[in-house]
């Protein structure tokens, strides 16, 4: 098996991960048959596994946490998510809301649910821990302040703090613009918004983290979808409207 680099961190993982949604009652509802899957996987060259709180609520964890049991924990890097609705039956339909506060990215819920999820997997850290959607009720510092103080107290890697300062960094390069955008696309024109979108791709750069942006506003009036995917291609084709 061949081994790459887990982004800057140093870390060595094998270039496939074995994602375990399916351990428990999502799919596969037999501990065991799990078990011996994992094991066959880590046998055959394989250290990186990737599970969530909210797979099968929490049954998914659990299950990897027993088949890391025995000494095969150290071998392993461990990544797990939190954000997902927790505190619902497992057979609950997408999307079905529980306790507001068992959910999302506040420091509240991540403090708490990390040391669940250490006790379901049965270890004393993680060693990626990821945000598994974002929260757009949920300052970013919030999130990050709470992931930095995971690390500082040993619960997450510190290779938790690369990724922590690359994202601080994008947001707050993005962050007031971001802001603005959501304000301003409600009250300009339609070239006003050409003008607009083509000063920001100047600012920023030509890249695709600049329609990203824009999109991910969820503010583009619905009169102009179709000028600004019209745009875009316009873009494409090196041409300003």
């Amino acid at each position: 098996m061949e081994y790459r680099s887990l982004g800057r961190t140093g870390i060595q993982v094998s270039p496939l991960c074995l994602g375990a949604m399916m351990f428990g009652g999502w799919g596969e509802p037999d501990h065991d048959t799990s078990i011996t899957t994992i094991h066959a996987a880590l046998d055959a060259g394989i250290n990186f596994i990737d599970t969530a709180d909210v797979y099968s609520q929490g049954e998914s964890e659990v299950i990897v946490g027993k088949a890391l049991a025995g000494g095969r924990r150290d071998d392993v890097v461990l990544a797990t998510k939190v954000h997902g609705q927790m505190g619902v039956p497992v057979d609950a339909s997408a999307g079905t809301e529980g306790e507001p506060n068992k959910r999302g990215n506040s420091r509240r819920w991540i403090v708490t649910e990390v040391e669940n999820s250490l006790r379901r997997l049965n270890t004393d850290w993680i060693d990626l821990y990821q945000i598994h959607r974002p929260d757009p009720h949920t300052d970013i510092e919030e999130t990050l302040g709470a992931l930095t103080d995971l690390q500082r107290q040993g619960l997450a890697t510190k290779e938790l703090d690369q990724a922590i300062d690359n994202l601080r960094q994008l947001t707050n390069a993005h962050t007031l613009e971001d802001q603005r955008i959501s304000t301003d696309l409600r009250a300009k024109t339609i070239e006003g918004f050409k003008d607009f979108e083509f000063g920001l791709r100047r600012k920023l750069g030509e890249s695709d983290s600049t329609r990203v942006l824009l999109e991910r506003s969820g503010d583009v009036p619905a009169a102009y979808k179709s000028n600004v995917e019209e745009y875009y291609r316009s873009i494409g084709k090196g041409k300003k409207p």
